[in-house]
């Protein structure tokens, strides 16, 4: 009786804590705010070494898909969140002290493979929750999380400009600092334990071949639709990001001049974090609202937000019209991302049996980086054809894609 009170206080301490541990930890807090500004300014680097800072160590990481998949299998899911954490540390104190370009690219490597060993974490989660039959939770703890992280990007992205002012290695420093605090936390973490998974599986009637043939196709059939469409989603938003924010630079500059165009884009990004804050504090009623539609509705905001960032630069109208439009679309791009995310992760958990889970997050987590790699190098090589205008356009129709894709995995969910 002891034993069960431990085991269940310590999955209560545990499900408590995950969207402190997972908010903190979801990327580099300070660094991400000022990575390229510490990069040229701090470290002297390049804007080709920047480029290349991206692109190999993602490169890297795909490659080493096979060893990550080896350890997680190894270690198992609490143990490779943990470590997955201390890697992230451990990328932190590289890139604060590395002083050249090869350490730095080891240390963005690790930071890179980090994510894939970390991703177990949302397994954990899930089979601690089926544990308790609260599994109807999972939304909302991981909506927390993300609540938590958003929260905490939108305080240091005001913050963390004038610590860099103060000292560029300052916010580095407070990086390293948090990185230590979400390790401690990794702790925290606990995973039930497997039992009697055979008892009920006897107890389950037994179904034909055929239609276990049948059953096991539609569901081989949804996993690999939620791994393209998370691949995709997630570099729509992320890839395409980056360039509105420069299309939308662009346009401001010849609207205002330097001095004006800092200053606005400046509030469109707080207005974006703010809006992810808000979309990620109400996720619980929109997921409600919504159901099953959850991935065709984002899809269609991003859609939607691409193209008032286009409508915004080619409507004959006032400029503060059209910059209130190209912000309305800055925020719908980017808090679209954590919501797709958990829908995915939870399409994933429910129609995978758990040993296959270990891999399907590690493919989903390499996958996202290959789709990363793809899109940089398509629009790189597009940019050397036409202008940024036409690649917003490849945006829309890559989200229309998407939208298609998420009617596809919505429609056969609801029939397993």
């Amino acid at each position: 009786m002891t034993k069960l009170i431990s085991q269940e206080e310590r999955i209560n301490l545990s499900n408590k804590l995950y969207p402190l541990y997972d908010g903190l930890s979801k990327d580099l807090l300070f660094y991400i705010a000022i990575d390229t500004l510490f990069l040229t300014v701090a470290k002297g680097f390049t804007a080709v070494q920047i480029s290349l800072l991206g692109f190999v160590p993602t490169l890297v990481c795909v490659l080493l898909k096979p060893v990550l998949l080896k350890a997680v299998k190894k270690l198992g899911n609490v143990l490779s969140s943990r470590v997955g954490t201390f890697m992230l540390l451990s990328s932190a104190v590289l890139i604060t002290f590395g002083t050249s370009f090869f350490t730095i690219s080891i240390g963005r490597v690790i930071y890179e493979s980090a994510f894939v060993l970390k991703s177990m974490e949302s397994i954990t989660l899930k089979k601690n929750l089926e544990h308790q039959e609260k599994a109807n939770q999972y939304m909302k703890i991981r909506g927390a999380s993300n609540t938590v992280y958003a929260t905490a990007t939108f305080i240091i992205a005001i913050v963390a400009g004038p610590m860099f002012n103060v000292s560029p290695y300052l916010p580095m420093w407070l990086c390293i600092l948090f990185c230590m605090i979400t390790f401690c936390l990794s702790f925290t973490f606990y995973e039930v334990k497997d039992k009697e998974n055979n008892l009920e599986t006897k107890n389950k009637p037994q179904e034909s071949k055929e239609k276990k043939g049948s059953k096991k196709n539609k569901l081989s059939k949804i996993l690999l639709l939620a791994l393209i469409s998370n691949a995709l989603f997630i570099n729509i938003v992320f890839v395409g990001q980056q360039d509105s924010k420069l299309f939308i630079q662009y346009q401001l500059t010849d609207w205002y001049g330097i001095t004006t165009t800092a200053t606005l884009l400046t509030l469109i990004v707080a207005s974006s974090r703010l809006s992810r804050i808000v979309l990620n504090m109400l996720f619980n009623r929109f997921y409600q609202r919504f159901s099953n539609q959850v991935p065709i509705v984002l899809s269609g905001m991003l859609v939607a937000g691409f193209l008032a960032i286009i409508l915004g630069a080619v409507l004959p109208a006032s400029n503060i019209i059209k910059v209130l439009l190209m912000t309305l679309g800055f925020d719908l791009i980017i808090p679209m991302r954590d919501t797709f995310i958990i829908y995915i992760e939870d399409v994933v958990l429910s129609n995978s049996k758990k040993e296959q889970q270990q891999e399907l997050f590690t493919n989903m987590e390499v996958a996202v980086k290959v789709g990363k790699v793809a899109m940089n190098l398509a629009i790189s090589l597009l940019l050397l054809k036409v202008d940024l205008y036409y690649v917003m356009w490849m945006f829309v129709l890559a989200g229309i894609a998407e939208v298609f894709l998420s009617r596809k995995i919505v429609k056969l969910t609801t029939k397993v």
